[in-house]
């Protein structure tokens, strides 16, 4: 009998549909196909989510589908209200029979029948008292260890053109910013921490830098940073020495203000509100009073107002130029890409296309001092070890690199200059002793001439990165698999509930520390398993060996669970959704 009235079941339209697509495979001709045209339109109408032809989670859709078909075949029509009463010292198995009989004057179903079973969750507060409930569960969403050790893999752009970049690799925690990757990789490689200029790099351009404040544990898996070395900073001792000077001595007055750094590590426009011994009360312009701070006026994280950051608008974190590498505060940053130009046999508007190509360079330079040609120079010297004789080091008045440089935006594609209907591939810098006018961050393309790309240019050096013995070391360490018993005893170790998390103690009448720990109490005949494979947007690669025959789920289950002469179900490997996440046992 399918339940047509209850509205929590789709009034049983989830398992009519069902019903008939299976009817239909069962009883259609070997080899032929079956299109589930009613059950993709019935799940789009009650959740339209699942509307159209994206990507989603196969967890998801597989508990929507289930639940659709314990609502639409429940025997039970009237619901009654059950009040589940606190465990309070009573045997487990009283309160465990007590929770499982309310579950069932609300939920009977060929559903609970094979695929659900009954978790044993213990509350130990702090106070000494403990509660101990028996919730029922459908699928098992078990986390992945998180391993004991994280690596990023970053590459190292000498300032010398000729030195081949060289990958490193990194180990970190994930409670690491990336002021401690930076510290790390100035160990390996030799070159001060202050003078490496971290940054995304995707298809062959600079994408962002990645500030020393940013988190390491959110480096993106299978990412691979570049660090650029930058040139060493002239800027003289004293001088060094007279600006810590002033610094420490600096007098603010109620009104001044300053670039400052919050607690989240980003930068902000604030304003003195009032000044007390050696601290000062800080204000963040465009921000609500409560987040205003006091801090010592010698704190590092106090900086004149437009000298550390460049503004972003009011009430935004100003982003920090180069935040605290080593380079004059005049000094700009420029990133240019290797573009070349191929030719289409299919086209609709051009024949033409232009491609990035190769590793980016990175050029620290002052725009206000330095003219076109000296950029070209610039340039050439970085990418001499691409081009092998005939080339120059040097380039006199009259002679000219085989490439151009032209103004694009960020990817290399579009020119930055020209409105886009244009269709404009860069605006070009001409090679003059005129001094040019370059923003910080801009992007550039070298144009490589396409005779001398043929003919010259060294592909092999272009593509070459050394490694270094770090590396293939570290490899070893994050290619291990881990034993799917190791997801379970995750699952069923204590945790920790404090703070924000903590739990309401009946006997205390306030929100308690306490730990809690989940364990099986009983299994279903059909057991689903669910790997957890995405924590905040990132997509854990790990991989998990699992059982395929004779899975023994008694070590993760409750003690008190089974009588002297019981003994635990086994399981076999019966499916696997094709997503590699989610798993399904048959009992034997």
């Amino acid at each position: 009998m399918i339940v047509v009235s209850d509205p929590l079941g789709m009034e049983g339209k989830v398992a009519l549909h069902y019903g008939a697509l299976i009817k239909k495979m069962w009883s259609s001709k070997p080899g032929s196909a079956v299109a589930p045209r009613g059950m993709k339109w019935t799940i789009g109408k009650f959740a339209p989510r699942f509307i159209g032809f994206q990507q989603h989670d196969a967890q998801e859709l597989l508990l929507f589908v289930l639940d659709g078909l314990h609502e639409g075949l429940n025997r039970v029509l009237e619901k009654p209200y059950v009040e589940i009463q606190d465990s309070n010292n009573r045997p487990d198995s009283v309160v465990a029979d007590e929770h499982w009989d309310a579950f069932l004057q609300r939920n009977r179903s060929i559903v609970v029948d094979l695929m659900m079973g009954s978790l044993k969750s213990t509350l130990r507060f702090r106070c000494g008292r403990e509660n101990i409930k028996f919730d029922p569960y459908q699928i098992l969403s078990l986390p992945i260890p998180k391993p004991s050790k994280t690596f990023v893999e970053i590459v190292v752009v000498f300032q010398e053109g000729s030195r081949v970049p060289m990958k490193f690799s990194i180990e970190f925690k994930n409670s690491d910013s990336m002021f401690a990757v930076r510290e790390a990789l100035s160990l390996l490689c030799g070159i001060p921490s202050k003078s490496l200029y971290i940054a995304e790099v995707a298809h062959g351009s600079i994408q962002s830098m990645v500030s020393p404040f940013h988190r390491a544990c959110l480096i993106r898996a299978g990412e691979i940073l570049h660090a650029f070395e930058i040139p060493v900073c002239n800027r003289s001792k004293a001088s060094a020495k007279r600006e810590e000077k002033e610094e420490k001595t600096r007098v603010a007055t109620i009104g001044t203000k300053y670039d400052v750094l919050d607690r989240t590590g980003r930068w902000y426009a604030s304003e003195v509100r009032d000044v007390k011994d050696h601290s000062v009360l800080i204000h963040y312009l465009g921000w609500a009073d409560k987040w205003d701070e006091w801090i010592k006026l010698d704190s590092d994280r106090i900086r004149p107002l437009g000298t550390k950051a460049a503004p972003m608008g009011q009430g935004t974190a100003f982003r920090t130029r180069f935040d605290d590498l080593a380079v004059e505060s005049d000094t700009i940053c420029v990133h240019l890409s290797h573009r070349r130009m191929d030719v289409l046999q299919d086209y609709i508007l051009s024949p033409l296309r232009f491609r990035v190509f190769g590793s980016p360079v990175v050029l620290f330079l002052n725009s206000s001092k330095t003219s076109a040609r000296k950029l070209y120079q610039l340039v050439w010297e970085k990418v001499l070890r691409y081009a092998p004789s005939p080339s120059t080091e040097k380039l006199d008045s009259k002679s000219l690199p085989p490439f151009v440089l032209k103004r694009v935006k960020r990817g290399g594609l579009v020119c930055s200059q020209c409105p886009w209907v244009n269709m404009c591939h860069g605006h070009a810098i001409e090679a003059s002793e005129e001094l040019i006018s370059l923003e910080h961050n801009e992007t550039l393309t070298i144009d490589w001439n396409p005779n001398y790309l043929q003919t010259h240019f060294n592909w092999a050096e272009c593509h070459e990165v050394a490694e270094h013995p770090s590396v293939a070391e570290n490899r070893l360490s994050v290619n291990r698999t881990i034993d799917f018993r190791d997801c379970m005893s995750t699952f069923t170790s204590l945790e920790d509930m404090s703070g924000d998390s903590s739990p309401y103690c009946s006997h205390c009448k306030e929100m308690e520390v306490a730990t809690k720990q989940l364990e099986l109490w009983n299994t279903p005949p059909i057991l689903l398993i669910h790997l957890k494979r995405l924590i905040s947007g990132q997509k854990i690669r790990t991989m998990v060996h699992f059982p395929l025959e004779d899975f023994d789920p008694s070590p993760f289950t409750a003690k008190s669970a089974f009588s002297s002469d019981e003994h635990s179900p086994r399981y076999n490997l019966y499916a696997v959704i094709v997503s590699l996440v989610s798993w399904f046992f048959l009992n034997r």
